[in-house]
């Protein structure tokens, strides 16, 4: 509803909507796009930085290849009518796991005196 009556170029909307930001934005901007920070740390040289931590789970395929060997492979056994040799060939199945793990993820937004972004960066943990 706010991004409607905003004023804002459709740019700066899809940007919002996307929960991405742009160079130029205003602190509201970044808070709807990216919600209220965690932290905020004044700088009095060039403005401010807003951290923000965002708790993820990660996915992690792992395949698993098995080998079943017959116990009966390759010797001699009575059939009943004879001593007979069976060939019996591996059989081989994949299982495939996924396990998730959580990630923190880290991002700063910079921005100057008058409260526009000039910058922002982020890391996982």
């Amino acid at each position: 509803m706010i991004l409607e009556v905003s004023g804002w170029s459709d740019m700066v909307k899809a940007a919002v909507r996307a929960d991405r930001i742009l160079r130029g934005f205003t602190r509201e901007q970044v808070e709807l796009a990216w919600g209220l920070p965690r932290t905020i740390v004044p700088a009095e040289d060039w403005g401010e930085r807003w951290v923000y931590r965002f708790r993820r789970f990660r996915a992690r395929d792992e395949a698993y290849v098995h080998l079943y060997q017959p116990s009966r492979a390759g010797v001699s056994y009575w059939n009943g009518s004879g001593w007979g040799f069976d060939f019996v060939f591996p059989v081989h199945s994949a299982t495939l796991r996924r396990h998730y793990f959580p990630v923190t993820l880290e991002r700063e937004v910079h921005f100057d005196r008058a409260g526009h972004v000039v910058g922002w960066g982020g890391h996982d943990h």
